[in-house]
């Protein structure tokens, strides 16, 4: 994910003076108006972000499916981080230049980490604690949709079906309830990389979009698929471009990678194959970007709560073929993984 984000507002922890609802919907929505979570690199009309009666699928199209779109208009850096295995990379070890950037978060036991990835080293912050009806809780899925100069927005499911904005103004999190039911089936959370949508991946297999408004709340655009998407581990954002809001997953049962391309307009998707197996103990993995370059950083974290490092020079080309490892980077990254 790029470094920066922004969240919205509900209860609010340790006694700490509320914001109003009012004067924090004000900033945000004309910040994320100038700035989207990629930084603006894709201008989107409000009709676009909008647009309903997304196109229905009858399941994940297949890893092994070569997509007929491409994802190669490149807009500029973004900054973001990625997840990736010990396996899986092509050929030997390389170093990640230190112009490329990205970031991810930690929830563990309520407590929210931000790691910022620059090369190969993390660089730390801790955020604040996630206070739900005043109890501490790590959700069940969470996710940065948007950045100001001001504040950070996520979005974070409750394990008891309730919707939450969260907000992060440099001192601590501040929570507000969106939504008190309804969301119990989403077991994970992607902002597009535009900021200006949600994707969520159901218990029952299916993709679902919705659209993020100025103010911060969020508009169904329906499914795009219903059912085919179990064997999807998760999805992480990839640089946008001027069509489509792309995504690279993990099959956690063949271990395989995929990129998907979700045309903003009509909500169809297609895909093509990164790799056939290898990946399978990935259970995050984030993409950053470099500036002034089509490459991209991806740190992947495995099972064993181990970090490794990859570089791919051209992000953009749809195959990953210019993927390579930069070996472990990092360990002990326990918990909730979030972009």
């Amino acid at each position: 994910m790029p470094v920066g984000g922004e969240h919205y507002l509900a209860s609010v922890p340790h006694g700490a003076a509320p914001l109003t609802q009012g004067n924090l919907v004000m900033t945000l929505s004309s910040s994320l108006r100038a700035r989207t979570r990629r930084a603006a690199l894709v201008t989107l009309t409000t009709a676009s972000v909008l647009v309903s009666g997304a196109v229905a699928a009858g399941a994940a199209p297949s890893p092994g499916t070569p997509s007929g779109a491409k994802h190669s208009t490149r807009q500029g850096a973004i900054g973001t981080l990625t997840a990736v295995p010990a396996a899986g990379a092509r050929t030997a070890a390389v170093t990640i230049p230190s112009t490329c950037a990205g970031l991810m978060h930690r929830t563990v036991d309520g407590r929210v980490d931000r790691y910022v990835y620059r090369g190969s080293r993390f660089t730390r912050t801790t955020l604040g604690e996630l206070v739900f009806d005043n109890g501490l809780e790590t959700p069940q899925a969470f996710a940065l949709v948007a950045q100001t100069a001001e504040y950070d927005v996520f979005f974070a499911v409750r394990a008891n079906g309730s919707l939450w904005r969260v907000v992060w103004d440099g001192s601590g999190l501040y929570s507000e309830q969106v939504s008190a039911r309804g969301w119990g089936g989403v077991r994970h959370l992607t902002a597009s990389p535009t900021g200006t949508m949600l994707y969520a991946l159901t218990t029952s297999g299916g993709l679902y979009r919705y659209s993020v408004t100025p103010a911060l709340t969020v508009k169904s655009l329906g499914a795009i698929a219903t059912s085919g998407w179990s064997g999807v581990r998760f999805l992480s954002a990839l640089p946008a471009d001027d069509t489509y809001d792309a995504f690279v997953g993990v099959f956690s049962t063949t271990g395989g990678v995929s990129q998907y391309l979700v045309e903003r307009s009509s909500g169809r998707t297609t895909s093509s194959k990164w790799f056939t197996s290898g990946w399978s103990t990935i259970r995050h993995l984030s993409v950053g970007s470099c500036a002034n370059s089509p490459g991209a950083s991806l740190i992947g974290i495995n099972n064993s709560n181990n970090a490794f490092g990859y570089y791919d020079s051209n992000i953009f080309d749809g195959s990953a073929a210019n993927l390579r490892s930069a070996g472990q980077v990092g360990s002990g990254f326990s918990g909730l993984l979030t972009d």
